[in-house]
């Protein structure tokens, strides 16, 4: 029994040995593997010391990044499990300049503000139209051709007073085409500089005026604005010929002008070329005719906003000789200068208010007035717009 035994207690030992061996294996194989995928930052837990090792294949993948500022790129090899790779993203692409795109010139918003301010230069399109009313205060003082109670011919300088309310109208008939027309209603009293009497003051209609603007051309990058007015005055006004206060000349006339118009922005500059002449008419026997005369104007806007503009403009005025029984009247000719500021604002639906303030610059200039004007633009809803115009 002994011997039986004694074989028994070595089986177990060598058994408890053997079992020993392997569980050393089994942690040392674990702690190595937990210790492999630690180093390479994949395992965040680590592996169990009692569970089985498992196979875990390791795979090599090349990534690629690229620097836009550097002309070459890089390869780091980093080692990593399946698991953790991700959809590989599309490369960024170096930098490049959006190509640039050719901008077509549009409606300017300020376009219609110039279009008020410049009204002899701009031209309505077909069926457009626009109507005015304004009132204009203004003193003056310069020669008159009067005649005397005996029915001689006298030039005398009187100074006038008169209030204006007028009423204005323009219609489009197409193709670079209008029409205007202007009524004026004046509340005039004019004062004899010689003794200081004033006669009394008188409202009548003034002279009528009526005429047709052509559009010359169209402001783009190589032209300006350019429109021809032609104007004929009928002598509807009260003339006193020196004996009352007058509300018109007194004679048909015919005036033409030249306009142009450039912008600039925020700045545009305007003027005009033009000519007049009035026919001679009897008065008493007596045949009297005012000289002719020529004019320019200049001046330049500065657009605040697309609503509102600061504007000033000069204007001179040289007339010639009077004719009396078509011989020239000694001194006669008049030279008027003056200077204008102003302000142009518009308001919603079409509508213009403008104030301005002019001061003669000459003698034979008016030594002030003051207007304030009320305007509104229609543009018809079935016809196109001609681009640049509102």
């Amino acid at each position: 029994m002994r011997p039986m035994v004694v074989l028994m207690l070595i089986a177990s030992g060598l058994t408890a040995a053997l079992l020993q061996l392997r569980s050393r294996r089994e942690i040392q194989g674990g702690f190595t593997r937990d210790v492999n995928l630690v180093n390479v930052g994949i395992a965040n837990e680590p592996v169990s010391l009692v569970s089985p090792p498992v196979a875990i294949p390791m795979v090599e993948v090349e990534r690629r990044e690229e620097n836009p500022l550097l002309e070459g790129a890089t390869t780091v090899p980093v080692v990593v499990s399946p698991t953790s790779v991700q959809e590989e993203r599309p490369r960024r692409k170096p930098y490049e300049p959006a190509p640039q795109e050719k901008v077509e010139r549009n409606e300017s918003d300020d376009r219609p503000v110039l279009d008020e301010l410049t009204r002899s230069s701009s031209v309505l399109t077909k069926n457009e139209g626009r109507i005015s009313f304004a009132t204009r205060y203004e003193l003056s003082e310069a020669p008159v051709l009067g005649i005397a109670d005996d029915g001689t011919p006298i030039l005398t300088t009187a100074k006038h007073r008169t209030l204006a309310a007028i009423l204005a109208a323009e219609y489009g008939l197409g193709h670079d085409v209008e029409v205007l027309g202007e009524l004026p209603i004046v509340l005039s009293q004019a004062e004899d500089s010689r003794d200081g009497s004033s006669n009394e003051s008188i409202t009548s209609l003034g002279d009528v005026r009526a005429g047709i603007r052509f559009g010359l051309a169209r402001e783009d990058d190589e032209y300006p604005d350019v429109a021809l007015t032609m104007q004929l005055t009928a002598p509807t006004g009260n003339s006193t010929y020196g004996k009352g206060s007058p509300t018109g000349l007194g004679h048909w006339r015919m005036h033409s002008a030249v306009s142009f118009r450039v912008t600039s922005d925020p700045v545009a500059f305007f003027g005009s070329l033009g000519a007049g002449y009035s026919w001679a008419r009897e008065i008493s026997g007596v045949s009297l005719r005012p000289g002719p005369n020529v004019s320019f104007s200049a001046g330049a806007a500065l657009l605040l906003n697309d609503a509102t503009t600061f504007y000033l403009s000069i204007a001179w005025t040289y007339t010639g000789d009077s004719h009396i029984e078509r011989r020239p009247a000694p001194n006669s000719s008049l030279e008027s200068g003056s200077l204008t500021v102003g302000i142009l604002h518009r308001r919603g639906g079409g509508q213009f208010v403008d104030i301005d303030f002019s001061m003669g610059l000459t003698d034979g200039a008016p030594r002030f007035s003051i207007g304030v004007s009320w305007s509104l633009v229609e543009r018809p809803r079935s016809t196109s717009i001609r681009p640049g115009n509102p």
